[in-house]
C-alpha cells in the first residue's frame, strides 16, 4: 500500500512538472480579452495537442472544455479576530472546486511576543483522491478558530498571518500548485 501511493505520488509530481513545461500543458491560456487571465482545460484531441494532453484520457478525462479559474478566484481566505485571543479564518472554495484539508496551515510573521496556540480543522468529506488517495476536503466555506497565545499586557494593533493552502478542480481534477497569502489582521484589544 505504501509502495502505490509512492508511485501515485511520483507520477503527480511528474505530471505538475510536465504540466508547467512550455506547450506540454493541459491549461491553455484563453486569448479572451475579457478575461486574460483565465485558463482552459481542453481535452479535445487535436494534431498540436501536447503530450500530458493525450495521456488524460488514461486518467479518467472524459469532460468537455472547462473554464478554470484564477487561483484567487478559485480559493479566497480571509481572517478576522473573534476575541483577543482568538482568530477566525474563512476559505472558499468556488463551485466545483474543493481544498485539502491537510493542506491548510497558519503561521504569524513578523511577532516575537504572539505565537498560535491551536489551530482547530474542522472535519471534511472524505474524498478517493488520484493523486494522494483517500483524503479530507472542504467544499464552500469553512471556518477555522485559530487560537492565539497572547502575553497579558501585550498590545497589538495588528498581527501578520500567513496562510498556506491547496485545493483542485473536482470536475477536470486540474490540482493548483499549493498557495500562500500574507494578511494583516486587526486585533481585537484585550
Amino acid at each position: 500500500m505504501v509502495e502505490v501511493n509512492f508511485i501515485r505520488l511520483l507520477t503527480a509530481l511528474l505530471v505538475l512538472a510536465l504540466a508547467w513545461l512550455p506547450g506540454i500543458s493541459t491549461a491553455k491560456v484563453s486569448a479572451v480579452a475579457a478575461s486574460p487571465t483565465s485558463i482552459t482545460a481542453s481535452s479535445s484531441a487535436s494534431p498540436t495537442q501536447g503530450i500530458f494532453d493525450s495521456f488524460r484520457g488514461w486518467f479518467g478525462d472524459e469532460g468537455a472544455d472547462q473554464e478554470l479559474l484564477p487561483p484567487d478566484e478559485a480559493f479566497k481566505v480571509s481572517v478576522r479576530a473573534s476575541k483577543a485571543d482568538t482568530l477566525v479564518a474563512t476559505l472558499t472554495a468556488a463551485d466545483g472546486y474543493y481544498l485539502y484539508r491537510d493542506r491548510i496551515a497558519f503561521d504569524l510573521q513578523e511577532s516575537s511576543a504572539a505565537a498560535i496556540k491551536n489551530v482547530v480543522l474542522p472535519e471534511g468529506k472524505v474524498k478517493d483522491d488520484p493523486t494522494f488517495g483517500q483524503v479530507q476536503v472542504y467544499y464552500g466555506s469553512v471556518q477555522i478558530p485559530i487560537t492565539l497565545n497572547r502575553p497579558a499586557g501585550s498590545i497589538f494593533e495588528a498581527l501578520i498571518l500567513q496562510a498556506s493552502y491547496q485545493g483542485c478542480n473536482d470536475p477536470t481534477g486540474v490540482c493548483y500548485p499549493p498557495i500562500e497569502k500574507t494578511l494583516s489582521v486587526p486585533l481585537v484589544s484585550r
